[in-house]
């Protein structure tokens, strides 16, 4: 979804809120790879959040999809 935004985005604000989701998303699991103690189930919930906000603003970024008319 991030590169989808990241090519389609007609507003540079998207383009970097993409590019800001993609590099807290990298630095999430960097940090799950690195680090002896997994993170619990506290910060947990940021991921999930960030997820939903990365779904919300390819919602909003990308073009709506041609309607098509099924009735004959």
């Amino acid at each position: 979804m991030l590169t989808t935004i990241w090519r389609n985005a007609q507003n540079a604000w998207h383009q970097v809120l993409a590019l800001a989701f993609g590099a807290g998303m990298l630095g999430y699991f960097v940090y799950g790879v690195t680090e002896a103690i997994a993170l619990g189930g506290r910060p947990g919930f940021i991921f999930w959040y960030l997820l939903g906000l990365v779904a919300a603003l390819h919602h909003l970024a990308t073009p709506p999809l041609p309607s098509q008319n099924l009735t004959q």
